[in-house]
This record gives structure tokens, C-alpha cells and sequence, in this order.
């Protein structure tokens, strides 16, 4: 070796060793770094390290063994260690048992795809997120990823978010798929205690009861999509709530305020006449394009599309498919609604679902926004003129329809007779004004029989005008 190669073979010789450890303690330093992110509740907005945990790392031997199989063993214990942490947890493909299960306060729970918690006890369910004594004010809560299975005997649900006197859950996510539960998510949030701003979007499939049950709760957004549900798919009681509901079944609100897109895609069980495909029983509720479509197969398991309670809107309504219900609104409440648009294929017509007997139900009630005659022929403002022409033969009847204000009979030639038929089911508003106008003669006029048709001229000469007001006090039409 010549004296010019000792120093720079040491030079090299250095330099490696330098690069070795350089790498060495980046490596070591990429194990070691925590991730970062807000520890919730800290209130001082400031970053903490914190590492993502594994389930894994604190399951035993037997629960791995199990997760490979659809019959898991309870891990609730080891998700109570790994959320016990405070880091966020990760959960990998397999199958997890587990009861009554708390979430804490901001606590992350993310399910890899594949990762499915069954739940363990018929009567608790799998998760309790619940705000009490023991568990303190929750907020910035993270479920998702996470497929829940419902024990076969259930009677309690999958997901309960709770908030206990005074306490409440805030701020937080929840977003996850149920399949055959007896519920997939119940809420409740009543008297004095609270869940809101919260986002919950849950998928069901197959439930023996209740799909989602919400009692109480302002200001959350809800994305529901609910197929194969027995029973109501979701029974609402939430305010200043943003819901977005896609069902096979039935569903009621009962809250105050809320936005409501409603979609109903079939009835999934077997139901007999009687019920009402999206029923309102809160107040000031507003629905934007609720859609009640039947396919044929449904057709006769829904009596009514929709029933409206005080101060509902419903704005573009559609009832579509050739199995919807014949009649677009119950007639359940002699409070105020308002009809703004839409689109209707129901068989009878929106006075047909009134009942005459009763004067509070009729179209005094219901207030229609602009040009909607798509949604019903007679589904118009009362205040408004509606035109009715017909042009009739001999021996035909012309119905009138319970909004018109002008008939006008433009038959070909002289109508030897014609008969005139009125809505049998609405009395008319008192003053109601009608004019009935013919381009021809019509040797014999028939109307309804009963004294509120008696004083009605029996034939019309060809270019006459009778004008014709409804007296209410005395349940009769006069010529004026």
C-alpha cells in the first residue's frame, strides 16, 4: 500500500461509517416519530404526539384465532385497553365481538375494509356512546369503516348514542354499515340533554325493528340509507336537523324546523292499507322533493304518500311508480300545510282526501305555490281562477273540479241532455263563486240530486251564463 492510499482508504472508510449511522438514526427516528394531532378537550388548542394503536396488539391468542372465523369472541375488554390510550385506533380485517362498548372522549375508532363487530348480547348494544357522570361531556368522536352485525335474538340496538342528564355528545362523526339488527342506531337526546353538530351516516340492511330511531337532538346531519327494514325505517324526533333519508319502508318525523329530503323506494314488508309512506307529526317541518316511489308490486300497501301536519312545506313532491298510493295527503290534521310544485300519478285528486263530513278539512287549509298543476289537476290555490273546458256529447257527464271558477261547455251541436257532476266528498268554501258558461243549447240540465242543487236552472239556451255562488250557512248554490 503506498503512503497516498492509507489516508484516503481511512477518508472512505469514515465516510461509509458516517452515511451508516446517518441512515441508521433516520430509520430509527421514522419508528420512533409519533403521529400529531389535537388531544380532545385540551382546550388549549395545542398539538400532542400521538401514535396510531392497533386492536391487534391487544387481543389475545384465542380472539385472533377467532377473527379469522364469523364467530368472534368478546373483545370488548381489549377495544376498552387500545381506546384507554387516547390514540386513535385502527381495526384490521376480521371479526370482533363486543357489548356495551364506550367510546371516550375523543377517541378515534377506524375499521380497515373487512373489519366487522358483531354484537355480543341480544339486550346491550355492541357500541354505548354514551355522555353521563362516568363518562364526561364527549365530543370530536370518530366511528367509521366499521360493519356491525346484529346478534339473531336482538332486542337492543347496535349503535346508541346517549347523552344523560345534562351532559352531551358534540362535534363528532359516526359513520358505519348495520346488517340484520334488530336497530341499526337509536339516539336520544331528550329534556335537558343533547347530541348536536354531529354527522351520522349509517347503511342498513335488514332490521326486525325500527331501522333508526332518533329522539331528540338539533342541529345534525343525517344520511340514511335503509333497505330490507320490517318496520318504520326511521321514527324522528330531532330539530334544525338536516336529514337525508333513502328507505324501503315507511317513515315519521316529529321534530320542529327540520330539512327533510325523504326518498321512499318500495315497502319492503308486508303491509297492509292504512299507512302513509312519509308522515309529518312535528311542526314547521320542510320537505324538499320528497319522493314516494311504488313499484307495481307494492301497489295497495300504502294508503296515503304523504301526511302533513301544522305548517309543513313541501316543495316539488312527486308520487311516482305504478304502484303509488291513489291518494297524495292524509287527511289527519286540519292544520295549515303548504304544496309548492311537484308531480303527482296518485289516482284521486287532492280533494278526495279530505273528508267533506268535516269542514276543517278542506282546502282552506292548504296553501299551493305557484303553476302546479303537474302535481294535480286540482291542486291550486283557492283564490285563484281555474278554467274548465269541455266538449261533451249527448247523455255525458262533465265533472267539476273543486278549485274551478269557470266551466265552459263547448259542445258541437244541441246537448239534449248533459249531466253535471261536483266533487261529493268537499263541501265548498262558503262564497265560493262558479261560473258555467255553453256555446250550445241544453234541452235537460242534471245536477246532483239533494236541496244544495235545487235552485239550479234545468236548461241552459245556446250562448248562456249563469253565475253561481255557494251559500254555506245554508249548504246551497244560488244563481246570482
Amino acid at each position: 500500500m503506498s503512503k497516498l492510499e492509507g489516508p484516503a482508504a481511512s477518508r472512505r472508510a469514515m465516510l461509509h461509517s458516517l452515511a451508516g449511522t446517518a441512515a441508521s438514526l433516520a430509520a430509527a427516528q421514522a419508528i420512533a416519530r409519533p403521529t400529531t394531532g389535537k388531544v380532545a378537550g385540551d382546550g388549549a388548542g395545542a398539538s400532542t404526539p400521538r401514535r396510531i394503536v392497533y386492536l391487534d396488539e391487544f387481543l389475545d391468542e384465542a380472539q385472533r384465532a377467532a377473527a379469522v372465523t364469523d364467530t368472534p369472541r368478546d373483545c370488548t375488554a381489549a377495544f376498552e385497553r387500545a381506546l384507554a390510550t387516547g390514540c386513535p385506533v385502527e381495526i384490521g380485517a376480521g371479526h370482533y365481538a363486543v357489548h356495551a362498548l364506550r367510546l371516550p372522549n375523543g377517541c378515534s375508532l377506524t375499521g380497515h375494509p373487512g373489519a366487522v363487530i358483531h354484537q355480543a348480547l341480544p339486550d346491550q348494544p355492541a357500541v354505548h356512546c354514551v355522555s353521563d357522570e362516568r363518562s364526561g361531556q364527549l365530543a370530536d368522536i370518530r366511528l367509521s369503516g366499521i360493519t356491525f352485525v346484529g346478534h339473531p335474538a336482538a332486542r337492543a340496538v347496535t349503535v346508541l348514542l346517549e347523552a344523560r342528564r345534562g351532559y352531551a355528545i358534540w362535534r363528532s362523526r359516526f359513520s358505519f354499515f348495520a346488517r340484520n339488527s334488530f336497530r341499526a342506531l337509536e339516539v336520544q337526546a331528550i329534556d335537558n340533554n343533547n347530541v348536536f353538530e354531529c354527522e351520522i351516516d349509517v347503511v342498513s340492511e335488514g332490521s326486525s325493528g325500527t331501522a333508526v330511531l332518533v329522539n331528540g337532538g338539533t342541529y345534525n346531519r343525517y344520511h340514511l340509507f335503509l333497505t330490507r327494514t320490517r318496520s318504520w325505517a326511521l321514527d324522528d324526533l330531532s330539530n334544525n336537523s338536516m336529514i337525508r333519508v333513502v328507505s324501503e319502508n315507511c317513515v315519521v318525523f316529529r321534530g320542529q324546523m327540520n330539512q327533510i329530503q325523504a326518498h321512499i323506494e318500495a315497502i319492503s314488508a308486508d303491509r297492509g292499507a292504512g299507512e302513509t309512506a312519509i308522515s309529518d307529526r312535528g311542526f314547521g317541518n320542510s320537505f324538499i322533493a320528497a319522493t314516494v316511489n311504488m313499484p307495481a308490486g307494492d301497489r295497495g300497501k300504502l294508503r296515503y304518500a304523504f301526511g302533513a301536519f301544522q305548517r309543513s312545506v313541501f316543495i316539488n313532491p312527486q308520487i311516482i311508480g305504478a304502484g303509488a298510493p291513489a291518494h297524495p295527503f292524509a287527511p289527519t290534521s286540519n292544520f295549515p300545510f303548504t304544496v309548492i310544485g311537484g308531480r303527482s300519478l296518485a289516482a284521486n285528486k287532492i280533494e278526495a282526501t279530505f273528508d267533506g263530513a268535516d269542514p276543517d278539512h278542506d282546502l282552506r287549509n292548504v296553501t299551493f305555490v305557484g303553476d302546479v298543476s303537474d302535481f294535480t289537476t286540482q291542486a291550486t290555490h283557492p283564490s285563484t281562477t281555474v278554467v274548465q273546458r269541455f266538449a261533451p256529447g249527448n247523455d255525458e257527464t262533465i265533472r267539476i273540479a273543486a278549485t274551478t271558477r269557470t266551466v265552459i261547455i263547448d259542445a258541437a251541436r244541441v246537448l239534449p241532455v248533459l249531466t253535471i257532476a261536483f266533487p261529493t266528498t268537499l263541501k265548498p268554501r262558503d262564497g265560493w263563486r262558479l261560473v258555467i258558461a255553453t256555446s250550445h243549447a241544453i234541452t235537460e240540465v242534471r245536477w246532483p240530486a239533494g236541496p244544495r242543487f235545487s235552485r239550479l236552472p234545468s236548461a241552459l239556451s245556446a250562448e248562456a251564463r249563469i253565475d253561481m255562488t255557494y251559500q254555506g250557512d245554508v249548504d246551497r248554490w244560488f244563481v246570482t
